[in-house]
C-alpha cells in the first residue's frame, strides 16, 4: 500500500475563513483574521507579508470585483500559507505599471513581491466568480 502525500498539517485547525462586506472598511477585519490565524498557528514571523497580501487582494476585490460581499480564507499548509479571496467578478485581475505619482495600481506588484510561493486565479466552475490566491512560503 502506498501512502498518499498531502501538504495539509492536521495538528491544528488549518483553515480560517470569514465573509465581509465589500468595503474598504472591511480590509482591517480581514487583516485581523490573518493575524489571529497566524498567531494561533505559531507563524507570527509571516504576519507582515500575509497581512499585506490580504490587504492588496481584498482591496482589489472591493475596487474591481463588483461585489456586495467578499469571502476570505487563510489556509495553513506544510510549506505555505495561502490567502484566498473570492468575489463574483468574472474579470481577471490585471497587473499595472503605475508611475511614481499614481495613487493606485501597484497592488498586484506588491502581492507578487510578498507571495513567495506565487499567486493566481481560480475560476468558479458555475460562473459565480473567482478566487484570487497567493501562497507565502513558510
Amino acid at each position: 500500500m502506498t501512502a498518499i502525500h498531502t501538504e495539509m498539517d492536521i495538528t491544528l485547525p488549518s483553515v480560517s475563513n470569514a465573509t465581509f462586506a465589500a468595503s474598504v472598511s472591511a480590509v482591517q477585519p480581514a487583516r485581523a483574521l490573518v493575524a489571529e490565524s497566524l498567531r494561533m498557528w505559531g507563524l507570527d514571523v509571516h504576519l507582515h507579508d500575509a497581512r499585506l497580501t490580504m490587504s492588496e487582494i481584498f482591496t482589489n476585490a472591493v475596487q474591481h470585483g463588483e461585489a456586495k460581499i467578499i469571502h476570505v480564507w487563510v489556509v495553513r499548509l506544510v510549506r505555505h500559507i495561502v490567502i484566498r479571496v473570492w468575489d463574483p467578478s468574472l474579470k481577471a485581475p490585471e497587473k499595472r505599471n503605475a508611475d511614481d505619482t499614481a495613487p493606485t495600481g501597484r497592488g498586484l506588484l506588491i502581492v507578487e513581491e510578498y507571495a513567495t510561493g506565487g499567486w493566481g486565479v481560480d475560476w468558479a466552475d458555475d460562473g459565480t466568480g473567482k478566487v484570487v490566491w497567493a501562497r507565502i512560503e513558510r
